[in-house]
């Protein structure tokens, strides 16, 4: 089984994944563009007892909640997911992969 990271996803650290938009590489615009992986990825890591949204730390929720390019990555990682048989892990472009497969199932968000 491949081991899924958020490198692997749509993480703006690597802008050579990314389609341009009509401004450039989305990507570079990305809030979480500055973290610092060498301390962990709090986005793929969730908080052990907790559910929902409150699994994932509250430093990555308020950081997708202010992302200007937050449409092009729900976009992004839907199109990524949805070729990868639907496998959803992490919290990305603001939601959990809950929340994500809600939008796939309601096909809002498609590739």
């Amino acid at each position: 089984m491949r081991t899924i990271t958020a490198l692997s996803l749509t993480r703006p650290t690597d802008t050579r994944q990314s389609d341009p938009d009509e401004t450039g590489l989305w990507k570079d615009r990305a809030s979480c563009r500055t973290w610092d992986f060498t301390t962990g990825d709090p986005w793929f890591e969730p908080i052990k007892g907790k559910k929902g949204r409150d699994r994932f730390p509250l430093v990555v929720r308020a950081i997708c909640d202010e992302c200007p390019v937050r449409t092009l990555c729900t976009r992004d990682v839907m199109e990524f997911e949805s070729r990868n048989d639907g496998a959803r892990h992490g919290f990305v472009a603001g939601m959990t992969p809950e929340e994500r497969s809600a939008l796939a199932l309601l096909g809002v968000v498609s590739a």
